[in-house]
């Protein structure tokens, strides 16, 4: 079972060494390295883990996401994407509290509607606070366009999920 609880990766409302495993999936980058991670610890039971996935489009094995990429980087260039590309396995032995860090790589794809894959975008939230909303507007009309243009109503995206475990 599940409980859901209002928190934060700093101040989990836990109690201590009530916990087997603690995965995020593509949030712990919105923590603070420096209280998260002394906090997952404490609510992980001795031999604990923590586990950080992301689950990244595999922009170079498709000519929709690199096009997508492209438009993106035509109409909102100020777009920062660094926060993917943190080193994960630094990061998460930053502090101490962690002291070994496993990978692994998964390749996958989801079959998409075009628009499943427009509502992928929309749903961008950073993407559009950083282009605002008449950028933004440019941005998924050109991608709309490209979809239309190619007759693609159905297609696969390629991901691929990468796993940071710490213990």
């Amino acid at each position: 079972t599940a409980e859901w609880i209002c928190a934060t990766f700093e101040e989990t409302t836990l109690p201590d060494a009530s916990q087997k495993w603690v995965a995020t999936a593509q949030a712990l980058h919105w923590a603070n390295l420096e209280t998260a991670q002394p906090e997952i610890r404490r609510i992980l039971v001795p031999g604990g883990k923590l586990t950080a996935l992301w689950n990244e489009r595999h922009n170079d094995a498709s000519s929709i996401l690199m096009r997508t990429e492209e438009a993106i980087s035509r109409h909102i260039p100020d777009f920062d994407r660094d926060y993917r590309r943190r080193d994960w396995n630094r990061e998460m032995t930053s502090t101490g509290d962690f002291t070994q860090v496993d990978f692994d790589r998964e390749f996958h794809h989801v079959r998409m509607s075009r628009e499943r894959y427009l509502n992928l975008w929309r749903s961008h939230n950073q993407l559009n606070n950083v282009a605002g909303p008449e950028r933004f507007a440019t941005f998924l009309n050109e991608v709309e366009d490209y979809l239309k243009t190619e007759n693609l109503d159905e297609f696969d995206v390629p991901y691929v999920c990468e796993a940071w475990t710490a213990s």
